[in-house]
């Protein structure tokens, strides 16, 4: 009753009208299914909205906006296939890479010590200094929002997506084809394909192969 009483002050009842319902969430009072799902989920996951927002408006193939949205939810690590009854009882559940922690998105793509000295060496590369965030929204969103400028922040959130799409492929060129851990190889293989994407989709990118990968 005090939030009913706090909400109708002021308000006064216009005779000879009829009730009815109004939508406070446009300008035209309309009811829209759209607001409300919107509505929901921001009160749901908070900025969570502009952070998939984020990931649809970047500059890289469709399928790399799509394994990102996929790790903002649920991708395919050990402990989301053992909870679908995929993996079997028994089966290791150890990250791939170091093989001492729970495989879990976080920790395969943040945490683990493997990637760690990936996420290091590009930094290095890229002559910045970062914290290194364990939860995927904010590691991601703090390639965007800390560079001046919208090309160097599209440039560094390129590279920031290609690491993440480059350990989710050596990750599963380890386990389907047996390949060993190999950070020079990989960190080679961040570097010309995120050069490439800075090439195709970055207006006015205009640095060679030769100099974007001695940096």
């Amino acid at each position: 009753m005090p939030q009913l009483e706090e909400a109708s002050e002021g308000w006064e009842p216009k005779v000879g009208g009829k009730d009815g319902w109004v939508w406070k969430n446009n300008a035209a009072k309309t009811f829209i299914v759209k607001e409300v799902y919107a509505s929901l989920i921001t009160y749901r996951f908070g900025d969570v909205c502009s952070f998939f927002n984020q990931i649809w408006n970047l500059l890289v193939p469709s399928k790399v906006k799509g394994l990102l949205w996929r790790v903002g939810h649920k991708i395919q690590t050990k402990d989301n296939l053992r909870r679908m009854i995929i993996l079997q009882d028994g089966t290791s559940l150890n990250c791939v890479f170091c093989n001492l922690g729970m495989e879990f998105a976080k920790y395969l793509l943040f945490e683990c010590c493997f990637c760690h000295q990936i996420w290091q060496r590009c930094y290095v590369w890229l002559g910045k200094i970062r914290v290194l965030h364990v939860e995927c929204k904010e590691h991601f969103s703090q390639h965007f929002r800390i560079l001046p400028g919208a090309k160097a922040r599209c440039v560094e959130g390129t590279v920031s997506v290609e690491v993440i799409w480059s350990l989710w492929k050596h990750m599963n060129h380890i386990i389907f084809n047996e390949a060993s851990l190999d950070a020079r190889e990989l960190l080679d293989s961040i570097k010309y394909q995120a050069w490439s994407w800075c090439k195709a989709y970055v207006k006015d990118f205009k640095l060679s192969l030769h100099i974007c990968c001695i940096y």
